[in-house]
């Protein structure tokens, strides 16, 4: 059980170094920051669970810069990792006037922004777990002086080959730096002991929700939720997709019966520039239609959302949560509209009836081997003079107690001419140092090649689509960001496009995949 923080006073007085370039503006602590200020303070290892909105990030950072200014500590302190390089962005953007008050510098390291001064550290990193697994292998003397590490949105990774990578780090992170604290956060998780157990020794779990009240009704076109919206004067809207074909397709619908100008699209095959001018919009206009698919489930700041629109039944109640969450942050009232039909209603009704009742339906947890062989490349990438196998065996002894797993998958990289056995130690192959050199072991999500997209009249990129050569050479239309191209040329992997008013076009995206990309290094029968 976690005390709280009781009054003003002795907020002011545990933050005294922090606490009003954090909470002055508010006055006081929300319930999960005045429960997880004392914990974070102590260096104790926590999971926090808290509804969206509701200060879980200023409850984990607040104290740990407090710790940062009372040792007075210098040189990289903290590791924030995201699951997504959007997130990564915006949190940047929303600590760094904050952090600037008390002289602690922040910066990112992703994949969208590589680079960073090795030699003036910041105090603080936010970056994802592919980032990390990068840093660890080239600047492991940057990581030496660690305080703490934050895990956000831990529902997202978790359960997944990134989460299971994310773990694997962390026991390597250990050797380099003992002594620092581990902090999840999260709106929603099924068992959080479980996962925090995960990634952390003897974690404190700090939960708060905050009541909202939802109102949820069923619609059965995109005529009647247009109509629906009208008559409520909801003006700001979050429209949910599961796929990147049906975001298209939906805002399609939307430009029937609203403004061009006022229906956007955001998912990850659009150009970073066109999801961030989407981004911007939504933060600064008051009327607006954007059909997203997760991208924009996570953390981002939108500014007041009047209702979320599902419209397609999410995989299950955390996703549902997540997506729900959206709304409501000024109102406390959570509206949602689900676009029904005979066929998904019954799903719609089963996630809903999970949410009231807490019973989520999540999958028990099932490791991802492939990121042993992930690991075990990224391992011998930063130690090039070679290792013995009871290294490995000792990395992965929390990830997978069997031993004899570990050794069948090194001996089948041996027999695949990806390890080279030099005596009694490991190593790389040419092949795998070279794919090391070029970055690409550091991440173990799967890659789709496709097409890039720009606009012949602006020059701009805006995205990526996958279409066969058969399609290609039939020059046909194709819909990207809400808009119809018609091509113009192709030049090898880029195709140049003009957007139509008029005409039919057909989204083409890559197909989800959901092991590592690694899996096929793996011993056959470990592939399932």
């Amino acid at each position: 059980m976690t005390s709280s923080v009781r009054n003003y006073q002795e907020e002011k007085r545990l933050l005294k170094r922090t606490w009003n370039a954090f909470f002055l503006r508010y006055n006081r602590m929300t319930e999960i920051q005045s429960m997880a200020v004392p914990v974070v303070l102590k260096g104790r290892n926590a999971i926090v669970i808290s509804s969206t909105a509701s200060g879980k990030t200023e409850a984990i950072i607040a104290p740990i810069c407090e710790r940062i200014l009372r040792k007075r500590l210098t040189g990289l302190s903290v590791l924030y990792i995201t699951p997504t390089r959007a997130l990564a962005n915006d949190l940047k953007e929303r600590l760094s006037d904050i952090l600037a008050q008390l002289e602690i510098t922040i910066d990112l390291k992703t994949g969208d922004s590589p680079y960073i001064s090795w030699t003036r550290l910041p105090d603080i990193i936010i970056t994802t777990p592919e980032s990390l697994d990068s840093m660890i292998c080239r600047h492991p003397d940057a990581l030496t002086s660690l305080e703490a590490l934050v895990i956000d949105e831990i529902h997202a990774i978790d359960g997944t080959y990134r989460g299971d990578q994310l773990r694997i780090l962390i026991a390597r992170l250990k050797e380099i730096s003992e002594d620092f604290s581990i902090y999840a956060v999260s709106a929603t998780v099924d068992d959080p002991l479980a996962v925090a157990e995960r990634y952390m020794k003897n974690p404190e779990v700090i939960t708060a929700h905050k009541k909202q009240e939802l109102m949820s009704d069923y619609c059965y076109s995109v005529p009647e939720l247009c109509l629906r919206l009208n008559e409520e004067r909801l003006k700001k809207v979050l429209v949910f997709c599961n796929s990147r074909r049906k975001t298209e397709y939906i805002a399609g619908e939307f430009k029937k019966f609203r403004n061009d100008k006022e229906v956007f699209v955001h998912h990850g095959s659009l150009k970073k520039s066109v999801r961030h001018e989407t981004e911007d919009c939504l933060r600064t206009i008051t009327e607006a239609v954007c059909v997203s698919t997760g991208t924009l489930e996570i953390g981002l700041d939108l500014g007041d959302i009047d209702a979320v629109i599902l419209a397609e039944p999410p995989g299950d109640s955390f996703t549902f949560i997540q997506r729900i969450g959206r709304c409501g942050r000024r109102t406390g009232k959570i509206r949602v509209f689900m676009l029904a039909d005979q066929m998904n209603r019954p799903k719609f009704e089963e996630i809903v009836s999970g949410f009231y009742n807490g019973a989520f339906g999540i999958p028990d947890y099932r490791r991802d081997d492939s990121v042993m062989v992930q690991q075990i490349f990224s391992v011998l990438f930063s130690r090039p003079q070679g290792l013995n196998r009871e290294y490995f065996y000792d990395l992965f002894a929390d990830f997978c107690e069997d031993k004899n797993q570990t050794e069948l998958i090194i001996n089948h990289l041996i027999d695949s001419d990806c390890l080279h056995l030099n005596g009694s130690k490991l190593s790389l192959s040419e092949e795998i140092m070279n794919l090391g050199e070029s970055g690409k072991i550091h991440s173990n999500i799967p890659e789709s090649v496709g097409m890039t997209v720009i606009d012949v009249k602006s020059e701009k990129e805006i995205g990526e689509i996958y279409i066969s050569t058969e399609n290609l050479s039939k020059s046909i239309n194709f819909i990207l960001a809400g808009k119809i191209w018609e091509i113009v040329r192709i030049e090898k992997f880029r195709i140049f496009a003009k957007a139509v008013k008029k005409g039919y076009g057909k989204a083409s995206f890559p197909l989800i995949i959901n092991h590592g990309s690694f899996c096929n290094f793996l011993p056959e029968f470990l592939r399932e």
